[in-house]
């Protein structure tokens, strides 16, 4: 599967980034909780995170019950710590899903992220930010091929 990079306006060009947008490695994703209870929603392919993280509204929305996760401290890149409620749930990309734990926090994770664990174990994902492109490989077929 082949997803465009996003591109976001460039607030403020300068020497490092002089173009006036930025291309974002960010695809179209499905998260289930039950085949009627789902969200459609875009997500940050994040190389650098090693869970999948969400803001909590999603879990709420997906009717998950916080006495069924795992709470879990979470470490940002600014040395910041969140607690996030890790829960299974089905994640599909381009009608391909499979089960991950994916955290809920309610602050500090402004867009969902698709991680190191839930996600790059899933798939290889290769990132051709030249030509504006982020192709996802399924390791193998689970779920919807």
């Amino acid at each position: 599967m082949k997803f465009p990079y996003r591109k976001y306006p460039n607030r403020a060009p300068n020497a490092i980034c002089p173009d006036a947008s930025i291309r974002v490695p960010i695809i179209p994703l499905r998260v289930l909780t039950t085949p009627d209870r789902y969200l459609d929603t875009y997500a940050l392919v994040d190389s650098g995170a090693q869970l999948c993280l969400f803001p909590a509204e999603y879990a709420r929305y997906l009717g998950l019950d916080p006495a069924h996760g795992i709470a879990i401290p979470v470490h940002g890149i600014g040395g910041a710590t969140l607690s996030a409620l890790f829960q299974p749930v089905t994640l599909e990309v381009g009608g391909w899903g499979y089960q991950a734990p994916v955290g809920f926090a309610e602050s500090g994770v402004p867009v969902p992220l698709l991680g190191q664990i839930g996600f790059f174990d899933h798939a290889r994902v290769i990132f051709d930010y030249t030509n504006e492109k982020i192709e996802i490989l399924p390791h193998r077929t689970t779920g919807k091929a």
